[in-house]
């Protein structure tokens, strides 16, 4: 295998999210990383840090040798979540039509996957997207990032468009493994092995599909949050409940619930509670917190609509959003934007002429 550039970064991030599919515990994590530079800790959600490509394809190879399974990329690849790429899954389903949904990975995989591009054509009938890598690893990683990496487009795609899409199908240019069969089971649609290249095929008449439920401003405040949180929590705290705030904040907000943020953190349940409450905190006041914090930045920071607001927090009922905002702050959100704004003007410095 070519050894990538000096300035061949990888986020860790996509290794954390590849145990998580898989299933890993701590235990089984800490083994994984024994003779590299990363600890446990490196993996919790919300770390910016980044690892280089050796110790990253390092890693992936000792995942696939702990499982001991064929199908372990497949099996990565049905259980990666969507909200991993938050904000990126954000910007795709609220782009306005297909195309410019499938876009969006190519603009932002630098950023996240540094060895690989997507490369998109409209062909008569279908619009064609490419898997490109760019450097030289072995054929058994090749395979097994198409086959992960197909079936988070095609997801995206499918969460789109809102059904299953017909006809579409694959060229993996790996030849036909022992275990094709199981193909059947991870991609809605014909695949067709030992191609010259790797390739996705949808029908032309879903890529300009308008998307009714696109909403821009959601999307952009999303980003804005997301970008001003992060840095606001150490990537090392040491304390469970930063931890816990971290993860809730790499995904998108309202979604994460205990059990999904106790498997992000690599503990149980029960062991994720036992050590929040050593810190006299609960998971139910670390969320609440957050939220409000959050509710209050954006009143105070942004002209987004209260809709907006709790829309972006995860509250699908806008009335639920007003009654946990006035019991975080005995003031409704408008009351609250207005006292703000009032107190703003008695304290701005005064102007005019002697």
């Amino acid at each position: 295998m070519l050894q990538p550039p000096p300035s061949f970064q990888i986020p860790i991030r996509v290794l954390s999210s590849s145990a998580q599919a898989i299933g890993l515990q701590e235990s089984e994590l800490q083994s994984v990383l024994q003779g590299t530079n990363l600890k446990t800790i490196d993996f919790y959600p919300g770390s910016q840090d980044t690892v280089d490509g050796e110790c990253f394809f390092e890693i992936m190879d000792r995942l696939l040798i702990l499982r001991n399974n064929p199908t372990i990329y497949l099996d990565m690849g049905a259980n990666t979540q969507l909200s991993v790429m938050w904000p990126l899954n954000e910007y795709f389903l609220n782009a306005p039509d297909l195309y410019s949904a499938m876009s969006a990975p190519p603009e932002y995989q630098p950023l996240r996957m540094p060895f690989l591009r997507s490369k998109l054509s409209l062909e008569e009938h279908y619009l064609k997207i490419e898997l490109i890598l760019f450097v030289d690893i072995s054929a058994e990683l090749l395979m097994g990032f198409s086959e992960v990496y197909f079936q988070i487009i095609q997801t995206l795609a499918r969460r789109y468009i809102g059904e299953t899409i017909p006809d579409c199908y694959f060229e993996f240019s790996h030849p036909q493994p022992s275990y094709h069969q199981a193909y059947r089971d991870y991609f809605q649609g014909d695949c067709y092995f030992g191609q010259a290249h790797n390739c996705y095929y949808i029908p032309i008449e879903y890529a300009r599909r308008a998307n009714p439920k696109a909403n821009a401003e959601a999307y952009r405040l999303a980003q804005e949050i997301c970008q001003q949180q992060l840095k606001h929590i150490p990537n090392h705290s040491l304390t469970m409940a930063d931890r816990v705030c971290r993860t809730l904040m790499s995904q998108p907000l309202g979604k994460m619930h205990e059990d999904a943020v106790a498997r992000s953190l690599f503990v149980s349940k029960r062991t994720l509670a036992r050590r929040l409450d050593s810190e006299g905190k609960t998971f139910r006041q670390v969320r609440e917190d957050l939220l409000a914090e959050l509710a209050s930045r954006q009143l105070r920071e942004s002209q987004a609509s209260v809709e907006s607001i709790a829309v972006l927090l995860g509250y699908s009922d806008v009335a639920n959003f007003r009654r946990a905002f006035k019991r975080w702050f005995a003031k409704s959100p408008s009351e609250y934007r207005q006292s703000f704004q009032r107190q703003k003007q008695i304290n701005a410095p005064k102007t005019g002429k002697k």
